[in-house]
């Protein structure tokens, strides 16, 4: 169960929100933040005010040390993003990459580099300063592999890992690739994908492409093979994870790991998402508007119509069978969540174009209430005592629906 919030930290957060706006600095906003932490701690008791004080003195020391680049929006994700691990992320195993030549990795006569190439310059396979991530560096795996790539076509974003050695701006204008998900590392990016792909998400996401060569875990390869969509408990301390490790060694997925898992179950990523009972049950009845974000965000931006329509109907299928919902059709299911979530009438239709500077400036604010939490009662969920499991798969076969008319009220919906 979550712990109730405290009025210092609601302060907290409300001027952290407003010193987000109005800050000019880019690199003065981690200092602004500690300093109003400092500020609304001052009359707590002693434990807290030494946790306040050690966290001001960390940042001040580490930015003296490295001196992050005055309004470089690459150098301050990054300095924000190490500083964030080395004060509160935790030690883990190092993890080796097994390696192939990515011009050996080819599906039914056509090989990675021909495939990719209508989505993304493939100058980036040869660019040691650019690794491809994500769901382009998954299509490279399944391929090894021999599975089905469908499911993968078309790429709708290229996520990649820069180094800060390079113009990284350039770099994405240059190859046509997505900044929003990138990920940045300072010096040699082959040296430090193994810490950094083994704590993606899932499995099957832990590998890349990088320097000529297709890298990935063992764990990794299996998961591709079998279909297995197994969410990790990943070490992540400015965005968090989606999986808690269990006493028995089990991963207990919080809300966003069950909404992560299905997403990709729902879109054909594998053929099985791995999830106990236990979390059906707490979930099943309070995923809620995360249903929407899967339609609108994930499903309905599907570029394959036929792949959109059986997502859909999965959609509601899965929802129905874990007890989400009783509504009969995608449509009455669509209209229920309508009418529970009104302030998500708007979610599918944002503008999703990429700025670096709030993309900065989100960062920091994810440092900042990283560091609020600390300094505070951590929030935490409530494990079950077993796990059962009860892996979810998409059925064979799912009830005929009117497609023109869901595609109709969406659009509605969205008007």
């Amino acid at each position: 169960m979550e712990k109730p919030s405290t009025p210092n930290r609601e302060i907290i957060a409300n001027e952290l929100k407003q010193i987000t706006r109005s800050e000019a600095s880019l690199a003065s906003l981690p200092l602004k933040y500690v300093g109003i932490v400092r500020e609304q701690t001052t009359h707590q008791d002693s434990e807290v005010r030494s946790r306040t004080v050690n966290l001001v003195r960390d940042w001040v020391n580490y930015a003296n040390e490295h001196n992050p680049t005055e309004d470089d929006p690459f150098s301050i994700r990054y300095h924000v993003a190490r500083f964030a691990a080395e004060t509160f992320g935790h030690k883990r195993e190092h993890a080796d990459l097994r390696g192939v030549d990515i011009h050996d990795v080819a599906s039914e006569g056509k090989s990675y580099q021909d495939i990719i190439s209508r989505f993304v310059s493939t100058d980036i396979l040869s660019d040691n300063n650019v690794a491809i991530v994500g769901g382009t560096a998954r299509l490279a795996l399944k391929m090894y592999a021999g599975v089905e790539i469908s499911d993968e076509i078309p790429i709708s974003d290229v996520d990649i890992v820069a180094s800060t050695n390079t113009d990284i701006a350039s770099k994405a204008k240059e190859y046509g690739v997505d900044l929003s998900g990138a990920k940045i590392v300072e010096g040699d990016v082959r040296l430090a994908l193994p810490d950094l792909v083994t704590n993606f998400d899932c499995t099957m996401n832990q590998v890349a492409v990088c320097s000529g060569n297709l890298l990935f875990t063992d764990q990794a390869l299996v998961d591709i093979r079998d279909g297995n969509i197994r969410i990790i408990a990943k070490d992540d301390p400015l965005f968090g994870s989606e999986g808690v490790v269990m006493a028995d060694g089990n991963v207990y997925l919080n809300r966003n790991g069950f909404y992560r898992g299905l997403s990709f179950l729902l879109r054909g990523k594998g053929k099985r998402l791995i999830v106990s009972q236990e979390n059906i049950e707490a979930e099943k009845d309070n995923i809620g508007r995360y249903w929407l974000v899967m339609l609108f965000v994930k499903i309905m931006t599907m570029k394959d119509d036929e792949a959109r329509r059986n997502s859909i109907a999965h959609w509601h299928e899965v929802a129905l069978r874990i007890g989400s919902t009783e509504a009969k059709t995608p449509e009455s299911f669509l209209n229920e969540l309508r009418e529970q979530y009104p302030e998500m009438k708007s979610y599918g239709t944002k503008e999703n174009s990429f700025d670096n500077d709030a993309q900065a400036r989100w960062i920091i604010g994810k440092l900042a209430k990283k560091a609020v939490n600390t300094i505070f009662d951590p929030r935490s969920i409530d494990l079950p005592q077993t796990y059962t499991a009860a892996n979810l798969e998409l059925s064979e076969n799912t009830e005929e629906y009117d497609y023109e008319s869901f595609t109709r009220a969406c659009e509605a919906y969205l008007d």
